[in-house]
């Protein structure tokens, strides 16, 4: 099992993790605000095969995307412009399942539409 988790979580919580899964934990994404910075829900969407993540996030993590790339998945880089106030920061936020999104289509990421147009 792979698991993508905050890098704030307690060392305790790293730890545990680590014994059950192959765990990457995200640095910051430097435009989100501190308190979000590290989740997993605001940083990546995945759509089927597809990892959805912020172009600047990708060129400045490539070991995430090795990870990314070593689970499986295709990664597609996000022009959308991102910033730290909603709703700039919610753009990958959505919950993806067998045929639908749930998101805010308004705030939503255009990558992240197209690849959910494609269910």
């Amino acid at each position: 099992m792979r698991a993508v988790v905050s890098s704030q979580v307690s060392e305790e919580i790293k730890k545990n993790l680590s014994s059950l899964a192959d765990v990457f934990f995200l640095p910051p994404d430097e435009t989100l605000a501190r308190p979000v910075c590290c989740h997993p829900d605001m940083i990546l969407s995945i759509i089927g095969k597809s990892a959805i993540i912020p172009q600047k996030y990708a060129r400045n993590n490539p070991l995430f995307c090795f990870f990314l790339e070593k689970s499986g998945y295709n990664i597609i880089e996000s022009d959308t412009e991102r910033g730290s106030a909603y709703p700039h920061d919610v753009g990958l936020n959505a919950a993806v399942g067998n045929g639908f999104i749930i998101c805010r289509k308004n705030s939503a990421d255009a990558s992240l539409l197209r690849e959910a147009a494609r269910l």
